[in-house]
């Protein structure tokens, strides 16, 4: 059962090995929703998730739950998701 307090979406947690997750969130989409965010990426370091290493945070400053502010963050999103690999010959 998850702790009073912290956000729903962490209840249901348990998908085995750590997947690598990029957490953002635009100031813009409501103080509640920034919050609840925050929370979940200390959830997560708690569990053992590392910044920098299977996981990404941001908060961006301005910035509103749209497609026009995420294609800002598109590439560095992916290329976080899906770094670069020398190819096998």
């Amino acid at each position: 059962m998850e702790p009073a307090g912290d956000p729903p979406f962490c209840a249901n947690g348990g998908c085995g090995a750590a997947p690598c997750i990029w957490l953002d969130i635009g100031t813009r989409e409501g103080p509640r929703i920034v919050q609840e965010v925050e929370k979940f990426r200390d959830v997560l370091l708690e569990k053992g998730w590392q910044l920098g290493y299977d996981l990404h945070f941001e908060r961006v400053e301005g910035a509103e739950h749209n497609e026009a502010a995420w294609a800002q963050r598109v590439g560095p999103f992916l290329q976080f998701l899906y770094p670069a690999r020398e190819a096998a010959v």
